[in-house]
């Protein structure tokens, strides 16, 4: 009865994983997309650079960073 268990879970699981794909998480992604949501940044105008801090530069720093 195993290898029986193990096909149906493993189908099981795949249906569920799609339904929950197309049901929930394409649907958000969507509407992130249609009212212009970028929760990573990736459109931000300019630099992103960041300089170091003194006390970052120096390499006693790093001896003992906590």
């Amino acid at each position: 009865m195993e290898p029986a268990g193990h096909l149906l879970g493993s189908i099981n699981s795949r249906v569920l994983l799609t339904a929950m794909f197309v049901l929930v998480v394409a649907p958000i992604g969507a509407l992130g997309r249609l009212f212009g949501s970028d929760p990573l940044g990736r459109r931000a105008v300019g630099s992103l650079w960041l300089p170091f801090s003194k006390r970052a530069r120096d390499p006693k720093h790093y001896e003992r960073m906590f």
